[in-house]
């Protein structure tokens, strides 16, 4: 009898895995439109995770040397990723820190008047293009979570302020070796990381980034990196897991 208690436990858990694996989606039809459209609603129709796919796509097709210039900069990927300055690979692209910075770079990818022509050319990007992309995504209605309440929890984690008349988190474990102090929580933006080894075509994943430190000086820390065919809400549930562990205690007892 004493070995039915973990039988059990490990069907409830595989029914758990089929219950989501069912819910996932990776074939997707996108309007690009939609993404530029104005609305206190957005992406309508498609969801935060799709918005995030897609424009990973972008990234990914802008990486593509034939768009360097000759001075060995990617303008293509300046606009993509809000950036000023040169822009020679995707470690100079920024990490998205809100869901507007989302918004915002839709809009430039399809309308910067600098760089770009040639791979809005290549790849059908304007406001009538549709592309069909294949990445892993869970549909609305089957969200273990709404849309609503997935975009509040996803800027809580991301933002780099603290609410007006509250305080930044702070850490309760010691990230830093060498400054103690260093436990204000400043945020936790997501980046594009590229898996492929050097010269051969981008696999782009995510990553959430944790930025802590004190007096003005910052550190990085990892909370969660994408595992290949893991969905966004899969992992930002990890790395926002990570950042409750690592402030749980001090925001209990504040």
């Amino acid at each position: 009898m004493a070995l039915a208690v973990p039988k059990r436990e490990k069907e409830a858990k595989a029914e758990v895995m089929n219950a989501k694996t069912s819910s996932l989606r990776t074939r997707g039809h996108y309007r690009l439109i939609e993404f530029i459209r104005p609305g206190c609603f957005w992406p309508q129709p498609y969801c935060i995770e799709q918005a995030l796919g897609v424009y990973r796509w972008m990234v990914e097709t802008a990486l593509n040397p034939q768009y360097k210039t000759r001075w060995g900069c990617n303008p293509t990927l300046q606009q993509l990723g809000r950036t000023s300055g040169r822009v020679r690979g995707l470690s100079d692209v920024h990490a998205i820190s809100s869901v507007e910075n989302l918004r915002e770079r839709f809009q430039y990818a399809l309308f910067s008047g600098y760089g770009g022509e040639q791979w809005r050319r290549d790849f059908a990007i304007d406001q009538f293009g549709a592309r069909v992309l294949v990445f892993p995504h869970y549909r609305l209605t089957e969200a273990e979570t709404c849309e609503q309440e997935f975009r509040e929890r996803l800027e809580a984690l991301w933002a780099t302020t603290p609410p007006k008349d509250q305080i930044f988190a702070l850490l309760t474990t010691q990230l830093n070796k060498y400054h103690a102090d260093a436990i204000e929580c400043y945020g936790a933006p997501v980046y594009l990381r590229d898996a492929a080894a050097h010269g051969k075509p981008a696999r782009l994943y995510w990553e959430f980034v944790l930025h802590y430190g004190c007096d003005g000086s910052v550190w990085h820390q990892s909370l969660a990196a994408q595992k290949p065919g893991e969905a966004f809400r899969d992992l930002f549930v990890r790395a926002e897991t990570e950042y409750t562990r690592l402030t749980a205690q001090r925001l209990a007892n504040a």
